[in-house]
């Protein structure tokens, strides 16, 4: 099952989904090393930075970004419900912590990719990648007989 905006509105709660997933990343370190509770930053208040920004793509049915940032290869899930980017390795550092904007395709496209991925059986075949067309899942399903 792809993760739907509305799945992620309804289990928030009032919690933005960014604030949600740091502090559960913070956590999860945290039980690895206690000393790391001190010292992990929280994203800074205000406006997300104006550059860079990051681009959503599907993968094993869920949202994702790459870290645009050099030298840092992580990446976090997303949701269109909350566009905003920050990175549990590096903490957004270069824009002094501040949220990344995220680009997700635009909602008829994004919930037309979500219903053609949504057709295939298998979690690690739900994939898209920007530069792929919608004809291009949907010629991929018909090969596989969905």
């Amino acid at each position: 099952m792809i993760v739907r905006a509305e799945h992620v509105m309804a289990e928030l709660a009032g919690v933005e989904l960014a604030e949600r997933a740091h502090a559960q990343l913070v956590l999860d370190k945290a039980a690895q090393d206690p000393s790391s509770l001190a010292r992990a930053p929280r994203p800074a208040a205000g406006k997300p930075a104006e550059r860079p920004s990051a681009i959503a793509y599907v993968n094993h049915g869920r949202w994702v970004c790459d870290c645009p940032f050099p030298g840092c290869n992580s990446a976090q899930i997303v949701s269109p419900a909350d566009a905003r980017f920050f990175c549990a390795e590096c903490f957004n550092a270069v824009v002094e912590g501040r949220y990344l904007r995220v680009h997700f395709p635009p909602k008829r496209k994004l919930e037309r990719i979500e219903r053609v991925l949504e057709e295939r059986p298998l979690e690690e075949t739900r994939n898209w990648l920007p530069q792929e067309s919608l004809a291009d899942l949907v010629a991929e399903n018909e090969e596989h007989g969905l």
